[in-house]
């Protein structure tokens, strides 16, 4: 009988230390991209702000799970440039269950599965958004003059690859995320 006893007692603790390892999407959070509604990204990495963005991984008890393997995978549809050479999609989290990246990439995906954030093998976020300053029907990893004219041409117009934000308009916020974007390129 007590064999039995410490047995099913191992295996309580057994299935909570794995349980502890495994993410909670409803108590995971990225941010900002969980308010936007998808991810900015910069063929430059070194842009603070709008391209940085952080993970926060946490299991079904909302305890932070550290050293959790979170990567960023992009699907379809998409014209993504994906050729820097400084590009990094996957991380670790800190003791805190925190991993920030800054995405060093271009071009625009929107629809279903544009990108999902993934950890210990769980997708946490699905996003319906990427884009980036880099992007004139197609991205080349420079922001110049070629993704300006389109831009240009959308300002205060609706949705579409311009609108970072995802509020429905190519504004002030978008134009201020270009500036900051202007003449940066992850080409040698």
């Amino acid at each position: 009988m007590r064999s039995v006893v410490l047995a099913v007692i191992g295996l309580v603790l057994t299935v909570g230390i794995v349980n502890a390892t495994v993410p909670d999407p409803d108590n995971c959070a990225v941010d900002p991209c969980d308010t936007i509604g998808g991810l900015i990204i910069y063929p430059d990495p070194v842009i603070p702000g709008f391209a940085s963005f952080t993970a926060n991984v946490r299991n079904a008890d909302n305890d932070p799970i550290p050293d959790a393997f979170v990567e960023i995978i992009f699907g379809m549809p998409g014209d993504l440039y994906l050729e820097c050479p400084d590009l990094v999609l996957t991380g670790t989290t800190d003791v805190n269950g925190n991993v920030t990246f800054d995405v060093s990439a271009g071009g625009c995906s929107v629809g279903a599965n544009a990108a999902k954030i993934r950890a210990n093998g769980v997708d946490i976020r699905t996003y319906e958004n990427v884009k980036s300053p880099d992007y004139a029907g197609v991205a080349d990893g420079n922001v110049d003059l070629d993704d300006f004219i389109p831009f240009g041409s959308a300002m205060g117009v609706t949705g579409g690859c311009t609108d970072y934000f995802n509020d429905g308009m190519t504004g002030l916020e978008e134009f201020i995320v270009f500036g900051e974007a202007w003449g940066r390129t992850c080409n040698p």
